[in-house]
């Protein structure tokens, strides 16, 4: 689709896509390419301009009231392939219209490269850099219980929602570049809740 009538004032996006939280339960935080780039490493660096503009997409509570089951109201789901994936995807499509045609790319979070066992984006690389959540990894221990070979997963957590959301993916805008803005700095709820 062609991007020429396409909105590319980032404050607009933002506007429509708070718009859309509204009406979707859908939480969309900005993110620069490059931030996201800089914390991943080569298979996982998305091959988008680094001030290409980027928004995490994060499921609230509502987004089941909202838009998960309005959708499965509509469709006859039978079975194939996941429904909530679906519902999402089906959405998120959506938004080009809304933001007068705009080309955007949507990375969903269960989303692999090519034949490989790699996801497309780490949403919870993408959604700590977007300051939307917090990003707890084995580094931020101060004391690791576990063995060195041990293989310890992260986990992310919202400063609203704690556990209560989901990170659904990232849509990005390769022809919105953006110059120099503030980084956000996630909330160390841990830290913040003491």
């Amino acid at each position: 689709m062609s991007s020429a009538g396409c909105v590319k004032n980032i404050e607009k996006i933002k506007m429509v896509l708070e718009e859309d939280y509204h009406a979707s339960g859908l939480n969309y935080h900005f993110l620069k390419v490059g931030w996201y780039n800089e914390k991943v490493t080569k298979p996982f660096r998305l091959n988008y301009d680094p001030n290409a503009a980027a928004f995490v997409v994060i499921s609230s509570p509502e987004m089941f009231e909202k838009t998960f089951i309005p959708f499965l109201l509509k469709r006859h789901c039978i079975g194939e392939g996941d429904p909530l994936d679906e519902s999402l995807a089906n959405h998120l499509k959506s938004l080009e219209h809304k933001l007068d045609g705009c080309h955007l790319e949507i990375l969903q979070d269960y989303q692999m490269q090519g034949n490989t066992r790699k996801p497309r984006i780490l949403v919870q690389t993408a959604g700590h850099v977007s300051g939307a959540v917090y990003f707890y990894q084995r580094k931020d221990l101060a004391v690791d219980p576990w063995p060195v070979d041990k293989r310890i997963y992260g986990v992310c957590l919202h400063p609203r929602y704690g556990g209560w959301f989901a990170l659904r993916g990232v849509i990005v805008f390769p022809d919105v570049l953006v110059g120099d803005v503030p980084r956000p700095t996630p909330v160390d709820t841990l830290v913040a809740s003491v």
